[in-house]
C-alpha cells in the first residue's frame, strides 16, 4: 500500500509539478526531471498504468496528457529524450493491461510519425472495435491518414467523427479538406457549409469554400465567400492571396 502511494506521488509530481529552468533558459521545462519522476513511479509500481500513458505523452513529444506544455517548451539538450520507439513500447504495455482510448490515440499518432502505416491501420481497426462511438478517436485516425495523404481513408474516418458529433465544425472542416484534395468538390462544399452552420463566426470556412468554388470554376461564389472572409478584418494574408487569385480568374 505504501509503495502504491509513493508511486502515485511520483506520478502526480511528473504530471502536475511542471519544472522550469530559470535564467537564460527561463520558461523551458525540465523534461529530464519530469520523466525521472515517472521512471521512479513505474520502478516502485509497474502496474501504475497512468504513468505509462503520461511518460509516452512526454517521450513522444506530443504532450497530449499535459495541455500546459508543448514540444517548443523543451530545452535543446533534452530533445534527445524524445523517442517515439520508447513511447510506443510504453503504450503497447499499457494497452496490453487495459483498453484505453487515449492510449490508442497516442499510439496511432506515434505510428504515423514513424511512417509505419501498416501498424497505424491495424491499431486503428483495433481501437475503433473497442471505442466505436469515440468521435475524438475517429478524428485522430482521420488526421493521421490526412497527414499521410491517404485522403480516401481520411474521409471515412472524418465522416464517422462528424456523424458522431455533428456540432464539431473542426470535424466538418477536416472532412471538407479531404474531399477537396480528392477533387470531390460537391461533397467538399457540403462539408464546409456544415462547418459554417456549426461555427458561423469563423471566417476560415468561408475562405475554404472560396478555394473549393475557385477550383470548381464557380467564380461568383468564390468571390462572394472570400469577401466574407476578408470582411472579418482578421488580416490573414492567405485571404488576400485567395482574393487576388479569384479576381485574376474573373478578369483575365
Amino acid at each position: 500500500k505504501d509503495k502504491a502511494l509513493l508511486s502515485k506521488s511520483y506520478l502526480s509530481r511528473g504530471q502536475s509539478d511542471i519544472l522550469h529552468y530559470e535564467g537564460e533558459n527561463n520558461g523551458k521545462i525540465k523534461l529530464d526531471l519530469m520523466i525521472s519522476d515517472l521512471n521512479k513511479s513505474l520502478e516502485i509500481n509497474p502496474s501504475n498504468h497512468a504513468a505509462y500513458l503520461l511518460r509516452a505523452s512526454y517521450t513522444s513529444g506530443f504532450f497530449s496528457q499535459n495541455q500546459n506544455i508543448s514540444f517548443n517548451d523543451v530545452l535543446e539538450k533534452d530533445k534527445g529524450l524524445i523517442d517515439l520507439n520508447s513511447a510506443i513500447n510504453d503504450l503497447e504495455t499499457l494497452l496490453k493491461a487495459e483498453d484505453n482510448a487515449e492510449g490508442y490515440i497516442l499510439l496511432i499518432r506515434c505510428y504515423s510519425r514513424n511512417n509505419d502505416l501498416n501498424y497505424l491501420e491495424s491499431t486503428a481497426i483495433k481501437a475503433v472495435s473497442k471505442f466505436e462511438s469515440d468521435s475524438k478517436l475517429w478524428s485522430c485516425i482521420g488526421d493521421e491518414w490526412k497527414r499521410n495523404k491517404e485522403y480516401k481513408k481520411a474521409v471515412v474516418s472524418y465522416k464517422k467523427a462528424s456523424a458522431l458529433n455533428s456540432k464539431s465544425a473542426w470535424y466538418w472542416r477536416q472532412l471538407g479538406e479531404s474531399y477537396f484534395h480528392l477533387q470531390d468538390f460537391k461533397n467538399a462544399i457540403d462539408a464546409f457549409n456544415h462547418s459554417i452552420e456549426a461555427d458561423p463566426d469563423n471566417e476560415l470556412y468561408c475562405y475554404w469554400l472560396s478555394k473549393v468554388y475557385l477550383a470548381d470554376n464557380q467564380l461568383g461564389l468564390a468571390y462572394s465567400e472570400i469577401n466574407k472572409a476578408i470582411a472579418s478584418y482578421s488580416g490573414v494574408k492567405d485571404y488576400f492571396i485567395q482574393y487576388a487569385k479569384v479576381c485574376g480568374e474573373m478578369y483575365k
